[in-house]
């Protein structure tokens, strides 16, 4: 794989026996007890998450996020939660951390469709529309991806100079809170942010959320301002859609 590909993935760095102990771990007695039941090995579920398993496929994904649904609603979405937060190997000092995750999160091809079999299962565990959850989570990685595009890429067409100066759309649009965002995340460091959205996307309340933004055709804007309620610099702050995730 090239520069951004599967080198740079934690979970392929990771042997496949350390990653059916971080599941073992992550799911916990009563995790296993449910993926016993719907015979799934702690090592099958290690599969889906690891890059560098051939079972790591659309197809196996889905099948192993519906077994576990039935048994136990509440064990996917940890096994989501915990591939999420360790996708990224390491993220290089001053890179663009947005940008950093969504590379090694969606990517492109196999590993896109990966994706949203992945965040389809987690909704489906919550009872939400998995097309409209992988649409908006969808959306919402294209806002992370956009942190990396310069402003001239991200100013709306036939806006000029001058109502840039009147600070009109863009001092309140998609750009200024883009860069907020940004801000955000550097402050905060790769490792706190990638912890936190993974905890936000298998979080009830924001899969609710996400699903209402699908249904309701929201605009970029509206998913970037939900994005920027998710990302909270100091971890002992209580409020926004984290607040029952919280441990």
């Amino acid at each position: 794989a090239g520069k951004g590909g599967v080198e740079e993935l934690k979970l392929a760095r990771a042997t496949h026996e350390q990653i059916t102990n971080d599941v073992v771990n992550v799911v916990g007695d009563s995790g296993v007890a449910a993926m016993a039941k719907a015979n799934i090995k702690p090592g099958k579920a290690a599969d889906i998450i690891s890059p560098a398993s051939k079972e790591n496929r659309p197809k196996t994904i889905s099948a192993v996020a519906g077994s576990l649904n039935k048994q136990d609603e509440t064990v996917f979405p940890k096994l989501a939660r915990y591939w999420l937060e360790n996708t990224v190997f390491k993220t290089p000092r001053d890179a663009n951390i947005g940008v950093v995750f969504e590379k090694a999160a969606r990517g492109e091809g196999v590993q896109a469709q990966n994706f949203d079999a992945m965040i389809a299962g987690v909704a489906k565990a919550k009872g939400q529309d998995s097309k409209r959850v992988v649409t908006a989570v969808n959306k919402v990685m294209d806002v992370l991806k956009a942190t990396g595009e310069t402003k001239a890429l991200r100013t709306p067409p036939g806006v000029t100079e001058s109502v840039k100066a009147e600070g009109g759309l863009l001092s309140r649009g998609p750009l200024g809170i883009i860069d907020t965002i940004s801000d955000k995340m550097r402050n905060m460091g790769a490792k706190k942010f990638y912890k936190q959205f993974a905890e936000a996307m298998v979080s009830d309340d924001s899969i609710k959320a996400l699903e209402k933004l699908a249904r309701t055709d929201a605009t970029r804007d509206q998913y970037a301002a939900f994005l920027n309620t998710l990302i909270v610099p100091a971890r002992d702050t209580t409020g926004g859609l984290l607040a029952g995730e919280q441990e």
